[in-house]
Order: structure tokens, then C-alpha cells, then sequence
């Protein structure tokens, strides 16, 4: 009995290990971006665009996507906008993320975001327009 009991307590303390890393690790994914990986950044909004190739610029898109904590789980459905975000990366690569008030979608994933950075990207590019 003492055995089972034992086995039962590892097992539960190993899947919370497991959930509390795997919920953890996806945070990560806008921290971890630099300025500098980019070639230039273009952001749709009702069908226009901008497109910023200035480091400057760059970084300071950067600094938004990085003010906010993500969370590995798509938000309810809302009612509003999206902005699009095409991501050009020196190294050839393109990555789209879409913008909502409460939500990053990022190739196939879906994450809720602690915080709205939409009025914040939308500023930014309302500067540019």
C-alpha cells in the first residue's frame, strides 16, 4: 500500500514537472527574438502595409512583441482586427504572425498574450503610414 501510494505521489509530481515546462518554454519564443536576426519587417493593416528595414525601427517592433508574456493556448474568439506581421529573416527565411487585442498566432501556434500589444503595434505603424 505504502508502495503504491509512494508511486502515485512521483507520478503526479513528474506530470506537474511537465506541465510547469511545457506551459514555461513557450514564453519564451518573443524574448528570444533579436532585432538583429531581421531583415525587414511588413505589417498589414486593412490592406496597406509598412515596411521597416531600419534596425531602429526594427528593434523598436521588437521591444512590443517583448512586453508582453505569451502562454501556449489560443484566446476565446473576439470580435476585432488583426494585424498581419510578415517576418523576413537575414538568413532567408519568412515567418506571418497575426495580431489580435489578447492573442499571437505564429506559424501553428496559437498564444494568448498577458498583455494587448495591438494598440501598441497599430500606433507604431500609424507612425509610418
Amino acid at each position: 500500500m505504502r508502495k503504491k501510494l509512494i508511486g502515485t505521489m512521483i507520478i503526479v509530481i513528474v506530470g506537474i514537472l511537465i506541465y510547469a515546462w511545457s506551459t514555461t518554454r513557450n514564453v519564451q519564443i518573443l524574448q528570444e527574438m533579436k532585432a538583429s536576426d531581421f531583415e525587414k519587417i511588413e505589417i498589414w493593416n486593412h490592406g496597406e502595409s509598412v515596411v521597416f528595414t531600419d534596425q531602429e525601427d526594427i528593434q523598436r517592433f521588437v521591444d512590443i512583441l517583448q512586453s508582453t508574456r505569451i502562454h501556449k493556448r489560443k484566446s476565446p474568439d473576439r470580435a476585432g482586427g488583426w494585424i498581419i506581421v510578415d517576418l523576413y529573416y537575414k538568413n532567408g527565411e519568412q515567418e506571418d504572425m497575426g495580431i489580435a487585442v489578447d492573442q499571437i498566432n505564429m506559424g501553428a501556434g496559437e498564444y494568448k498574450t498577458e498583455k494587448n500589444i495591438y494598440d501598441d503595434i497599430n500606433q507604431l505603424y500609424e507612425e509610418f503610414e
